[in-house]
């Protein structure tokens, strides 16, 4: 262990390779009581990764085209590098790329007129403002229904990303 006898600490140590300082401490343990031959890696568990860094970069690009199958991102895959991996694989690589399973959200905003929209978007300001002002009491409501379709559609999505599809009027029953 060079460095450490050159008389850098643990902690800059650490630093430079990128580790935990209890890493370090193994490693000069180790290095003590067995020499160089203590620092191989023992065999291991599990698979070498079958994917490279450009087709997991690919799953990713799958996932953002089709972010609701995992299948068809797997039958892509399989038909762009003959590979084929798991499911539990391509969770695992968008989890690493900090995508989320999670709702869809559902907007109108496709089908709403603007000038509609802002004109009583400045109504309900106007109301807001006499609601402060004590001339009015101001009360909310909202409606509730029930959608004899019931679709309830989730995706891969980057955290902090927001997937929109529109939505549209089925035989929804409002009460």
């Amino acid at each position: 262990m060079l460095l450490s006898a050159r008389g850098y600490g643990i902690d800059e140590i650490a630093n430079i390779f990128g580790v935990h300082r209890n890493t370090i401490s193994t490693w000069i343990d180790k290095w003590e009581q067995t020499s160089i031959s203590g620092l191989e890696d023992k065999p291991r568990s599990g698979h070498p990764c079958i994917l490279t860094d450009s087709e997991r970069e690919l799953v990713i690009k799958l996932a953002k085209a089709h972010p609701r199958s995992i299948a068809t991102i797997i039958a892509l895959l399989i038909k762009k590098t003959g590979k084929r991996v798991s499911d539990t694989t391509i969770k695992r690589i968008l989890k690493a790329a900090k995508f989320t399973w999670k709702r869809i959200r559902k907007s109108l905003k496709n089908k709403r007129d603007n000038e509609e929209f802002n004109a009583a978007f400045e109504s309900i300001q106007e109301l807001r403002q006499q609601d402060e002002d004590g001339e009015i009491e101001l009360w909310y409501f909202d409606e509730t229904g029930f959608d004899l379709q019931p679709t309830v559609p989730y995706a891969w999505q980057p955290k902090g990303e927001i997937i929109e599809v529109p939505s549209e009027r089925g035989k929804r029953l409002n009460v």
